[in-house]
């Protein structure tokens, strides 16, 4: 009787594949998601800033309405210190990202007007950055209006650091450019 199966040569070349697979797609996967978390993020305020310049215009529950993005939570009242608590909505940012810049915003009722402006700094924990620019127009609705990746350019010499839109990733991707800050200014880009 003849048995077939694998050789040891087979099983080996199998499982170096499949190792192989393995390390290409992992760190493309991470990358995946720490740009997913910083869209849903950035979505996340987007959408809790527009639903409070409603609210406050709709004048529900006869209050002002507002967002504080430390606490990823839409509130009633002039800031989050005083709010009403039982109105509080949350709009969760993954816990992936971190914020900076503007923290607060509450809008006037019956017209919407804004109590601030500014710009809101989304930094994933491996340091990959997005500025998101939140307009909050005194006639609309609160718009996302620029999106920028910081990444190292290694084509310059020195490689520098750079901010670009979303969308040139891609192609500096492919010559070897990586998300967030150079390491040093030595940086060599060839890791």
């Amino acid at each position: 009787m003849l048995r077939r199966g694998f050789t040891l040569l087979e099983l080996v070349l199998v499982i170096a594949i499949i190792g192989g697979v393995t390390a290409i797609s992992i760190p493309a996967y991470r990358d995946y998601q720490i740009r997913s978390d910083l869209n849903i993020a950035a979505e996340q305020i987007t959408q809790a800033l527009g639903r409070a310049q409603l609210l406050s215009q709709a004048g529900q529950h006869g209050m002002s309405w507002g967002f504080s993005v430390p606490q990823s939570t839409l509130f009633a009242g002039q800031s989050y210190a005083v709010r009403i608590a039982p109105h509080d909505e949350r709009y969760p940012i993954p816990e992936t990202i971190g914020t900076s810049g503007l923290s607060e915003v509450w809008f006037t009722r019956v017209e919407g007007v804004p109590s601030a402006t500014g710009t809101i700094i989304l930094t994933s924990l491996r340091g990959e950055q997005r500025t998101v620019n939140i307009l909050i127009d005194r006639k609309g609705i609160a718009v996302n209006t620029a999106d920028r990746l910081t990444l190292c350019h290694c084509q310059s010499n020195p490689p520098k650091t750079m901010q670009l839109p979303d969308n040139a990733w891609p192609a500096h991707r492919r010559h070897g450019d990586y998300l967030g800050k150079c390491r040093v200014p030595e940086d060599t880009c060839d890791d």
